[in-house]
């Protein structure tokens, strides 16, 4: 039957059953009411029923009892069904279903809701589903069985009284995915003050899962607001923590013989518990007590126990940790030596009873604000032949040079056995060892050598290999003491560190992606050179010289012996006085091979020159140019993008077969660094100036042999590179970078060549330079910087090859007597670096 449609109602004031003596089904949809005093859905063991309200404003009152018997309730999409007392499982041999499922769907009972009243029952309430009543039973007769689940955002179970898990039947309540379950009126703080009761009655069973069923995989959390939680006097009750926060908290208090099972997830207990008798097991994920939790605890491998309250009598077995202290020393995973420094919440754990460190078992132990994590056990300590400890960070704020003693273990009764081990302690700069009295447990930290004199230990120094480390480890050394101190932070955190992961550290840490940028604006030096060298060749009757995307005018007049090359021929655009602009477009990529302990650089540039020339008297061409390009270098660890403004000018003239070109050219360099220190957990930013000044000189004898021409040269250059200081930011190992310069010269010596040739009948022009370039000057691109505090230091990048091959190869293909299509390569390789560029061009002429 189906009652459908807004101000569409049917009312009774007799009972409604759906599924008398056979199979029933009835459906309120899109706004439909129907009222009527008892609601059965299946009403014998023999029939089935089943009712669906879906819809907003679709409704079923029920102003008396609600019945469930081999059936199913659904309410979807905003429907609502009310009821006064509604039993799921009713009568004898059945099993009922209710689903509340989705944003605006309510069921609101007016009295007590029962799920397993007389046998089987199912309350399901997810997607924003609503149930309200007074008081929720869950497994209520002896035979009965009940499961409630309550998940999804924005889903609630509001039980305005009090909720039972476990009358006198089993009963289980599932809360996951944000879901909420309310116990009790809500007072001002926004607590509720009802009772929770688990296997309430002689013979009953309750559990109540966080996230998920022990025997399921972990599932978000929801949350049970209620005053406290009680066992009862049934056979078996139990609170299982089976999620996937990283930081749940669970308010309720504890009371009474039950067990608590946390297998995933970190929970942190804030109420009193003190009432608790029974047994805590923590067999995976992390337990953490704020406040008091009586009982006894055990953890089991996988399992943390650990806080800032009080717990009674702990054994922990192999595999399990006994971490006091906040919530951070648990979730976060450490590398390297103890880990990638994260200074935790150091605390004391009370154990009010004994605590028992079995064979396998390990306690892990945070150092911070010149104390230590503590366990204070008012009865024995009993540490077996295989127990370990674990620090899991040491103190940013104290300096270890003097050495540090911490008591990590207190009794009132006494305390037998010793650790066998520390775990992870490879520290190239640290010794750790344990000590004992008869009642204690204490830790020793210092730095390795340092005895009681803490002077001249030098401890980074004593590891380091290169020049740079060398520099870099002096540095470290020298770092100010001072507790509290920026520099006593990077200091310590760079303490536990084994030897290989120091010098990987020290690396990143030396900032030498600075001096290898000054390597970097000589490629884009070098590639603005080019750029410009190419254009005086090309209005100097140069051999080779590749064409430059002039724009101007000149008569039609072709003085080539072959027509098929007066495309080539230069001669015209030289004599005029007219004014010529021309523009040129350039990248390369290259590589820089690390020295020194340092990583391969790579290197990219990319940009676009334009400039403008005439004739000055009756021998000179005279231009300027202007530009802009970025060029880009990346290490392991570091990478670096320069933005680049370009200005200049050049000249040239010939007298006869000798030609004379010169040019000089200024950039500015807006330069962002980045820089990863994994050891550290840190990355550093840098933002600064520079400048480059480049000035050439070049002499070149043209010698034509028939259709081909060759051009021996000797060219002058001279470098400049300056770049401002500055200081990084983003955490302790940040550098204060001095300002620098380097001053490099260069002398190069070779030959060029072209030759005409016909390519399957198009005339084309082949071309090729050959050159050894020389420098001298400064050559070793150094970086001077400092920490907060301690000395500076310096670091060397790969040097500038003092010798290295000038190549360049192309070819003009004649497509038209009016367009050229030209494809040019350029490098530079030296036994340090190598680098190269090319480009394609078409002229066209009209």
């Amino acid at each position: 039957m189906t009652v459908t449609g807004d101000g569409t109602r049917w009312e009774t004031t007799e009972p409604l059953t759906v599924g008398v003596n056979g199979n029933g089904e009835l459906n309120i949809e899109n706004g439909a009411v129907v009222q009527n005093r008892l609601g059965y859905i299946a009403q014998k063991a023999t029939t089935t029923g089943k009712v669906n309200v879906s819809g907003t404003g679709s409704t079923w009152i029920n102003t008396g009892a609600l019945f469930v018997g081999n059936g199913t309730l659904n309410i979807k999409d905003g429907g609502l069904v009310e009821s006064t007392t509604s039993m799921i499982g009713y009568p004898a041999d059945t099993v009922g279903v209710v689903n509340v499922t989705g944003n605006g769907s309510r069921w609101i009972d007016h009295h007590n809701i029962y799920v397993g009243y007389t046998t089987d029952g199912t309350l399901n309430v997810s997607d924003g589903g609503v149930v309200e009543n007074i008081t929720g039973f869950i497994g209520n007769s002896a035979n009965s069985t009940g499961d409630v689940t309550v998940t999804g955002s924005e889903s609630l179970w509001i039980n305005s009284s009090g909720l039972i898990i476990g009358y006198q039947g089993n009963g289980t309540l599932t809360i996951s995915d944000e879901a909420v379950v309310t116990v009790g009126a809500q007072q001002q703080d926004g607590s509720y003050n009802g009772t929770t009761f688990i296997a309430s009655a002689p013979g009953s069973k309750g559990t109540l899962n966080i996230g998920a069923a022990e025997t399921e995989f972990a599932a978000a959390a929801g949350t049970l607001k209620t005053d406290s939680i009680t066992f009862g006097s049934g056979t078996s009750g139990s609170i299982v923590f089976n999620h996937t926060d990283a930081n749940y908290t669970f308010s309720a208090g504890i009371k009474g013989n039950g067990d608590i099972k946390h297998l995933s997830g970190v929970t942190t207990l804030t109420g009193s518990s003190a009432n608790f008798s029974g047994v805590a097991n923590v067999n995976g994920g992390s337990l953490l007590v704020s406040n008091v939790l009586g009982g006894t605890v055990k953890v089991n491998n996988g399992g943390t126990i650990g806080g800032t309250g009080t717990i009674g009598s702990t054994t922990v077995s192999d595999g399990g940790i006994l971490s006091p202290g906040g919530l951070n020393t648990i979730i976060y995973s450490r590398m390297a030596t103890f880990g990638a420094p994260f200074h935790n919440q150091i605390g004391t754990l009370t154990i009010d009873g004994d605590l028992t460190l079995k064979d396998g078992s390990t306690y892990a132990v945070d150092l911070s604000h010149a104390s230590s994590d503590l366990t204070k056990v008012t009865g024995t300590a009993s540490i077996y032949d295989a127990a370990k400890v674990k620090v899991t960070s040491l103190d940013d704020a104290t300096s270890y040079q003097t050495g540090q003693k911490y008591k990590i273990i207190e009794t009132d009764h006494g305390l037998t056995g010793q650790f066998s081990d520390i775990l992870n302690t490879t520290s190239a700069f640290l010794d750790i060892t344990t000590s004992y009295d008869d009642y204690n447990a204490y830790l020793n930290v210092s730095v390795k050598g340092s005895g009681n004199s803490g002077t001249n230990l030098n401890p980074f120094s004593k590891v380091a290999r290169t020049g740079n480390q060398k520099s870099l480890a002096g540095a470290l050394d020298s770092l100010d003491q001072t507790p509290g101190s920026a520099s006593l932070s990077l200091y310590n955190d760079l303490l536990p560190l084994s030897e290989d992961d120091a010098l990987q550290a020290y690396q990143q840490l030396s900032g030498d992606v600075y001096a290898t940028a000054q390597g970097a604006f000589t490629q884009t030096n070098r590639a603005v050179n080019t750029a410009l060298n190419s254009r005086v060749r090309a209005v100097t009757d140069g051999v080779a010289a590749p064409s430059s995307m002039a724009l101007g005018y000149a008569e039609e007049k072709k003085a080539a012996k072959d027509e098929r090359f007066a495309a080539f021929e230069p001669k015209e655009a030289f004599d005029t006085d007219r004014f010529a602009t021309w523009v040129n477009g350039f990248g390369s990529w290259g590589k820089v091979s690390g020295v020194d302990g340092g990583s391969d650089t790579d290197t990219a540039n990319g940009g676009v020159i334009f400039g403008g020339d005439m004739m000055v008297g009756s021998d000179w061409r005279v231009g300027v140019l202007g530009g802009y390009s970025r060029s880009f270098f990346d290490t392991d660890s570091s990478n670096g993008a320069s933005t680049n403004y370009h200005l200049g000018g050049y000249a040239g003239t010939k007298w006869g077969p000798v030609a004379f070109r010169t040019g000089l050219n200024y950039t500015w360099h807006n330069v962002d660094t980045s820089r990863t220190i994994t050891a550290l957990g840190q990355t550093l930013s840098g933002d600064y100036d520079g400048s480059s000044f480049n000035a050439y000189g070049e002499l070149a004898y043209r010698l034509d042999v028939g259709k081909s021409a060759l051009e021996p040269f000797a060219a002058l250059a001279h470098s400049r590179t300056r770049t401002d200081g500055f200081t990084e930011t983003g955490g302790t190992a940040a550098l204060t970078v001095d300002d620098s310069s380097m001053n490099t010269t260069f002398t190069t010596v070779g030959l060029r060549a072209s030759t005409d040739l016909d390519i399957a009948g198009v005339a084309s022009v082949a071309r090729g330079t050959i050159g050894w370039m020389h420098a001298f000057g400064d050559v070793d691109p150094v970086s001077s910087a400092r920490f907060a505090t301690g000395d500076s230091f310096s670091v060397t990048s790969t040097p500038v090859d003092r010798n290295a091959a000038l190549l360049e190869a192309g070819v003009d293909l004649t497509i038209t007597p009016a367009s050229t299509l030209s494809f040019t390569y350029n490098g530079q390789i030296g036994s340090n670096a190598y680098d190269h560029g090319a480009n394609a061009k078409l002229r066209v002429k009209f």
